[in-house]
């Protein structure tokens, strides 16, 4: 029965301040006609104590069990109450869930296996089996299908069961497509929550409600979603879930990219988590604080985060999140330049590996430790891990993760030159179609894998085969989801353009760019924009509007992109200035562009720079030059592994060892009196 109270009396009467505002300031976050009644029923909720049921003492048991399973020395003995009320009700859904997912820390207290096969959970096509399943699929990376085999008729509209489920089917419906529909069935089983268990409960339902709200980047009504669900939680005193509440509001606020705010709220929750022995939820919330401040540039910040959490799982001898963490410091250190530490933590991360080899982490280790060989350019190295790896992927691995790996694959295989291994993953990916759901509202699986193959296709010769993926990119960019797809969509037509010769099909692929950055207002991809469509008017033979391009790439905001788009963007203003009959004044730029290159310029640049400096020179009639930047155009190609794949602003280069070889013979053709009396095939035939 409910006790017509208030408990925050300052929330009751009119004019009395909102009790929402003290959570998080609202003002100017619009609030949609859909959700306004729920959160004014959440409001009233706030003002009356709590309901005094079984399944309120329930709830409430379960909520001070939650933190005891967190911290290392209760852990034992949450786990042995835990295990009475499944033994006392096998078919509350409620201790199946805090089981299943608590199952990393108690897996050295519970045997799952064991569990599964109780009789209780036999019956896997209804009921309490059929839930377990769902959970155990779920947690294994499945969609929680299962969860919209069972029928909500088969458990008692007044239950806390008919609530546990009702939010299970929508997050699996959410992950089917149906998000809002989802939302809309999970508000109108709010009065029923509240009538069940109050306000614990309803915070359970407002969780669903934020995270599809934020999934389908609702971010407005995803915020006062959380805002109420921390609300609740507060006015409970359930302080663990008002500390993964404020967790995930942050979530939403770094989201809407509200940086300040989402970094207050994030360290308020490191400090609680810290005063009040949480140590795992300790660790996620500085895992989250780390990836936040990465996100916004401050690899330092992200760094100190990072080094704490490692210290975290040190001291709670966690065998699997100590490598992990090492790789998300190594990840720093590299970004930072600081090469050496990156290594020493990768190879001190690997041994832990071996020490303990958690077949998770022996199947993607090698996985993190690829990028950093690839930064360095130990292609032999990365190319040894990759196949490392795909030797140890077992045929029965977890489709959505399988899935993910082959999409990363084919990014490395591109970088390391290795066709058969993108053919390899491309193959797999099309067996694992169905894994390729989005969990966020700004990804597009299906059009990735659809792009990505593409890509590999064209670079192959298989134009026809290239044509039809980006057929089908085309429509799952049209399905909706995947911030960007329209413009990568455009990029990938023009790169198809240019590797079949149609310089107009890629312009007017690459002007689509343009548009679609423009009126995005993103000055990095304006930049990039520009740089395609003023190469694609080069070999066009449009110099002169690829000379206009480019030059008002470099008038505005070219300079605050990328650092290869902003050299190779200056590269290509002087290769269309002597397009245009220009080359004196060419010349004069690349000196200039020379002077922004360092030790680290990637070598397919600097070979590009010598060979077009050099071309200029033979224009202007300096052909002894002209042979020295020749010259050095193929010492770099000698000596740089330049692979037939990479990954930025590739189609330009993608005869870059070809166009050489033809330049140096055309040169001794003309200029017999540079070859030192050699043949010019002699001359050229170790290179070639």
């Amino acid at each position: 029965m409910w006790v017509l109270v208030c408990v925050l009396v300052s929330a009751c009467g009119d004019g009395e301040p909102d009790p929402l505002a003290r959570i998080h300031d609202l003002t100017g976050v619009p609030l949609s006609p859909d959700l306004g009644p729920a959160v004014a029923g959440a409001r009233r909720s706030l003002r009356f104590d709590e309901p005094v049921n079984p399944a309120v003492s329930r709830l409430a048991k379960h909520d001070s069990l939650v933190p005891h399973i967190d911290r290392p020395q209760s852990r034992a003995t949450a786990a042995a109450a835990l295990v009475r009320e499944l033994q006392r009700d096998p078919g509350e859904f409620l201790w199946l869930e805090m089981a299943v997912r608590n199952r990393q820390l108690l897996s050295g207290d519970i045997d799952f296996a064991v569990l599964a096969e109780q009789p209780a959970y036999l019956d896997s096509t209804r009921g309490a089996g059929l839930y377990i399943r769902g959970l155990l699929g779920y947690m294994r990376g499945g969609r929680g299908i299962q969860y919209l085999d069972m029928d909500l008729a088969d458990t008692d509209s007044l239950s806390l069961n008919r609530i546990l489920l009702v939010i299970k089917q929508s997050h699996a419906r959410r992950e089917r497509g149906e998000g809002i529909s989802a939302l809309n069935d999970l508000m109108a089983h709010l009065p029923t929550a509240r009538a069940v268990a109050g306000a614990r409960l309803e915070a359970r339902v407002w969780a669903a409600i934020g995270g599809i709200l934020r999934r389908n980047d609702r971010l407005d009504d995803a915020l006062h979603a959380q805002v109420v669900r921390v609300a609740l939680n507060r006015a409970i005193g359930a302080q663990y879930e008002e500390l993964q509440a404020r967790l995930a509001l942050a979530e939403v606020l770094q989201r809407r990219s509200e940086l300040p705010g989402a970094f207050s709220m994030i360290e308020a929750c490191i400090d609680s988590s810290r005063v009040l022995n949480h140590p795992w939820l300790l660790t996620k919330c500085l895992n989250r604080a780390a990836g936040y401040h990465a996100a916004a540039g401050d690899l330092q910040r992200a760094l100190s985060f990072d080094l704490e959490s490692l210290e975290v799982a040190r001291a709670l001898r966690d065998s699997f999140s100590v490598p992990v963490m090492m790789t998300n410091i190594a990840y720093d250190l590299r970004l930072m330049g600081r090469l050496e530490e990156s290594r020493a933590y990768l190879d001190e991360g690997r041994l832990w590996v071996e020490a303990y080899p958690d077949p998770r982490l022996v199947r993607g280790y090698p996985l993190r430790e690829v990028p950093y060989y690839l930064h360095v350019g130990d292609y032999a190295t990365a190319d040894s891990l990759l196949q490392e790896v795909m030797g140890v992927l077992p045929a029965s691995s977890l489709a959505v993760e399988e899935a993910e790996f082959h999409l990363e694959q084919i990014d490395f295989a591109r970088d390391l030159g290795r066709p058969d291994l993108a053919y390899r993953s491309l193959a797999r990916l099309e067996e694992l179609r169905y894994a390729l759901y989005d969990k966020l509202a700004d990804s597009n699986r299906v059009a990735e894998f659809a792009m990505a193959s593409a890509d590999i296709f064209g670079r192959q010769g298989e134009f026809a085969r290239a044509a039809a993926a980006l057929t089908d990119a085309e429509q799952a960019v049209a399905r909706g989801g995947g911030e960007g797809m329209e413009w990568k969509l455009a990029r990938s037509r023009g790169d198809l353009a240019l590797l079949r010769d149609d310089p107009e099909g890629a312009r007017a692929a690459f002007a689509r760019c343009l548009e679609l950055a423009s009126a995005g207002s993103e000055p990095a991809k304006v930049a990039e924009s520009r740089f395609l469509l003023g190469t694609a008017l080069i070999e066009g033979g449009r110099a002169g509007e690829a000379l206009e391009v480019l030059e008002s790439g470099l008038a505005d905001e070219a300079f605050g992109s990328r650092y290869r788009v902003r050299l190779s963007t200056l590269l290509y203003t002087e290769v269309a200035r002597v397009a245009t009959g220009d080359p004196v004044e060419a010349l004069t730029g690349f000196k200039r562009i020379l002077n922004f290159c360092t030790p680290h310029t990637p070598p397919d640049f600097l070979v590009r720079l010598n060979l077009e400096w050099g071309r200029a020179l033979v224009l202007t009639g300096d052909p002894g030059r002209a042979l020295t930047r020749f010259s050095i155009a193929e010492d770099l190609l000698r000596g740089a592994d330049i692979r037939a794949f990479s990954a930025d602003l590739r189609l330009p280069n993608r005869r870059l060892r070809r166009e050489t070889v033809e330049t140096l013979i055309g040169f001794h053709l003309d200029h017999p009196e540079y070859s030192n009396g050699q043949p010019v095939a002699e001359v050229t035939l170790g290179f070639t």
